[in-house]
């Protein structure tokens, strides 16, 4: 959870896969369209091109004019050549596209909005993109819309709502009108979420001094985020423990019990953190035996750190061992991997190598884990990590029969690769890998 930090539902990293487009170089747009147009090329692929010119925003226009949602889809869309025309909006590389854009391509964005707002289901990968496109252009008129569109419960279970809700940082005019917009009528579904994470951000970093959760109505949402039996909810009281520190007094004691006795280990490991920001005793001593506990004592020490007291982090967890499988734990915990801490884990090898990718002497560390099986009657899912150097779990290749000096030589040469050393090489094998260890390392074993 530290990783995505409190700000974020878990699901926010797949939302940013598919929405956010990165590149490193932009290639004009006007060298890559098709003279037949732009939505008619399927295939274009937009991610690695830039709007830079009036010429380009020309051709924008040109096809959005030429563009309809007023027909019903009869089939499942996922992207479409209309979202991939809208996501240009985001990639604007100069001032005079970027107010072309506002005055003449905001007008057809809203229009196409207006026209697929009939039938929504059809259209909703388009539609919440322009939500963000109208967000980043940051028209007051826009931000009203928007806020709106929340009150009216519109796709309010579609995670782009996230997206849209951290598009308005702390350098959007219009942050606060937002913030302040949805106090009393509370967003519905999944964007309530969103909007409760959007709130704990800002009022943490400073940028608001009331809560927009404590109030009548937004303590009964969040007992209803404590409440909810769902485990794929549970991220949900993980962000309402967040909110405790900044509700008043009453409403502390009325939810922190629920918090405390959640199911979810994290949601009661946010609640300690919480009780400790308020000043409760009780708070620190749970943090304390969090820390100690080796699958999830990064998290702990890690929030020990941020309320200023380092001073109280258990001696015990200081060694480099323990400080080592935590790590371990943490990477393992992280939604793009297990998404939990393993049932059991235990230290396999730790030694002293020279460590050619990083072309020095070091620590490392190997450890075997171990997950319940995926469904009923599979095998229990094994196998051996690395801290040290990249901490990393091989899966699928660093199986639980291989030797220490087997696993250190996979992980020796995808670092490598990784890094794009010229030792790397062609095959990662175990026997490469424990070749090129052996030659920086004389009599250790490779």
């Amino acid at each position: 959870m530290i990783a995505l930090g409190r700000f974020n539902n878990i699901f926010i990293v797949f939302i940013c896969l598919v929405y956010f487009f990165l590149s490193c170089e932009k290639k004009p747009l006007e060298n890559n369209m098709q003279g037949n147009g732009y939505v008619k090329n399927e295939k274009l692929n937009v991610k690695n091109m830039s709007v830079s010119s009036i010429s380009d925003t020309g051709i924008i226009l040109n096809e959005l004019k030429k563009t309809s949602f007023t027909k019903r889809r009869t089939n499942y869309v996922i992207s479409s050549p209309a979202h991939s025309l809208i996501a240009l909006f985001q990639q604007v590389e100069s001032n005079d596209a970027f107010e072309v854009l506002k005055k003449e391509g905001l007008p057809e964005l809203r229009r196409l909005f207006s026209e697929g707002k009939a039938h929504p289901q059809n259209y909703e990968s388009e539609l919440m993109l322009i939500l963000k496109i109208l967000a980043l252009y940051k028209q007051k008129s826009d931000a009203v819309f928007i806020t709106d569109l929340l009150k009216e419960g519109f796709l309010s279970d579609e995670f782009m709502w996230s997206i849209i809700f951290r598009t308005f940082d702390e350098k959007h005019p219009y942050l606060k009108f937002v913030l302040g917009e949805l106090k009393v009528t509370l967003p519905q579904g999944f964007a309530c979420v969103a909007y409760l994470d959007f709130v704990n951000r800002h009022v943490i970093e400073g940028r608001i001094n009331s809560h927009s959760f404590n109030t009548k109505i937004g303590v009964k949402k969040l007992i209803e985020f404590f409440q909810d039996k769902d485990k794929n909810h549970f991220s949900y009281a993980f962000s309402a423990a967040t909110a405790l520190p900044f509700l008043s007094l009453d409403n502390q004691d009325q939810l922190f019990p629920l918090a405390n006795r959640h199911p979810d280990a994290l949601v009661r490991l946010e609640s300690a953190w919480a009780m400790t920001k308020v000043g409760k005793e009780t708070g620190l001593k749970e943090l304390q035996k969090w820390a100690k506990d080796v699958k999830y004592s990064k998290i702990a020490c890690e929030y020990l750190k941020e309320l200023n007291l380092k001073d109280k982090i258990p001696d015990e967890v200081k060694g480099k061992n323990f400080k080592a499988m935590a790590e371990m734990c943490s990477w393992l915990s992280h939604p793009n991997e297990f998404g939990e801490p393993p049932t059991k884990i235990e230290l396999f090898d730790k030694r002293v190598l020279f460590w050619p990718p990083t072309n020095d002497k070091r620590t490392v560390w190997l450890f075997k884990y171990e997950y319940p099986p995926y469904e009923d009657g599979e095998d229990l899912v094994k196998g051996i990590s690395m801290v040290g150097s990249v901490t990393f779990a091989l899966f699928g290749e660093a199986k639980v029969d291989l030797s220490p000096e087997d696993v250190y030589g996979l992980h020796c040469v995808w670092e490598l690769e990784l890094n794009e050393d010229e030792r790397a090489p062609t095959n990662r094998t175990k026997e490469a890998g424990r070749k090129i260890l052996k030659k920086f390392n004389p009599g250790s074993g490779f």
